[in-house]
């Protein structure tokens, strides 16, 4: 069983602030730090990274966020941020369309006031490569009993086998994936660089699939009948996928049965939240799902929504990225409020 983690996006910005920023008081004054770097092309037979740009974000303690950007032609960037403990700094590299966040983030101090770090991008491709599904893992966020709705929460980890950066076709969509039943809206999603559409009854999503695992989070909101009290939640799988499974709060629901290709798994407590688990017996083909009957949904105990989900498989990875979300959006919002004046 994998280890699960519950964090939002909004959870994970906040705490990501204060665990990666490592904060401390009473510093002498900030000299000057260097962060340097070299930028690689990881696709076979390629060794230009021409177009490449860097960008280097500065996250305050006080919520304040600065960008810098350099080209990185000749495959070298060079930076020279303040040595200030108390501001994390994030690398982002684009090329050809495609970002890559550099992973762990980067602090420095007066004491250790220099960094280096490689980063690797890769070539961009039209053409699909076999891709496939280590993990797939839906929960139930949350559950509104007036309107007859709940919300759910799918992560696919994606993996490219390919050296290439799969950006999908003429149309730009990479994965189509099919929606769950009573589906009535989509929620957002947590790549900033990607659009994700609801077509009849398949979510489309245009996030770039980088070489090796790829998180792809969707989210919908769903109606169940009131009057029978019972949603059949169905989870089909785009590609192969290894493992399956349904999780759905305890506190929700009267039973939780599986379906003829699924059983029940051992329960969960995480943060004192009590989980139902249904998982798939045997690795699902393409098209092929997971379903379970959810039960007694209008039983009176409270059922408060839940935010965030993000499973097991990149827990670090989202963190980082929440991080990195919200000081885009913050930096964006404050670029283009200067433009207006």
């Amino acid at each position: 069983m994998r280890a699960l983690a519950i964090l939002s996006p909004l959870a994970g910005l906040l705490v990501g602030f204060a665990v990666l920023s490592g904060v401390a008081s009473g510093q002498t004054p900030v000299s000057a730090g260097r962060i340097t770097g070299t930028v690689m092309n990881g696709t076979a037979g390629v060794a230009s990274v021409a177009g490449v740009r860097v960008q280097l974000l500065a996250l305050g303690e006080d919520g304040q966020v600065s960008s810098s950007e350099e080209s990185a032609a000749d495959g070298q960037f060079a930076f020279t941020p303040p040595a200030d403990p108390t501001v994390t700094y994030v690398l982002r590299a684009t090329y050809q369309g495609v970002s890559y966040l550099v992973d762990p983030p980067v602090l420095l101090s007066p004491e250790l006031p220099n960094e280096e770090r490689a980063i690797t991008v890769y070539e961009a491709t039209n053409e699909a490569p076999a891709l496939r599904i280590a993990a797939t893992v839906v929960s139930v966020q949350g559950l509104d009993r007036d309107l007859g709705e709940l919300s759910l929460q799918r992560e696919d980890q994606v993996v490219n086998p390919s050296d290439r950066v799969y950006v999908g076709g003429d149309d730009g969509v990479t994965l189509r994936i099919p929606a769950p039943d009573g589906v009535t809206g989509l929620g957002a999603t947590d790549d900033l660089d990607a659009s994700v559409e609801l077509e009849g009854l398949v979510t489309t999503t245009t996030q770039a699939l980088r070489p090796g695992a790829n998180l792809v989070v969707t989210r919908y909101v769903v109606g169940y009948d009131q009057a029978s009290d019972v949603y059949r939640l169905r989870v089909t799988s785009p590609v192969p996928a290894s493992e399956m499974e349904l999780w759905v709060p305890e506190r929700f629901v009267d039973a939780v049965e599986a379906g003829p290709e699924g059983i029940r798994g051992a329960d969960q407590t995480l943060r004192d939240e009590r989980w139902i688990v249904v998982r798939r017996v045997d690795p699902a083909d393409e098209g092929e799902s997971l379903t379970a009957s959810i039960i007694g949904l209008t039983r009176a105990n409270s059922a408060n929504p839940l935010l965030g989900f993000p499973g097991a498989l990149f827990g670090a990875s989202i963190a980082l990225g929440a991080v990195v979300a919200g000081a885009l959006l913050l930096w964006r919002a404050r670029t283009s409020t200067s433009e207006v004046q």
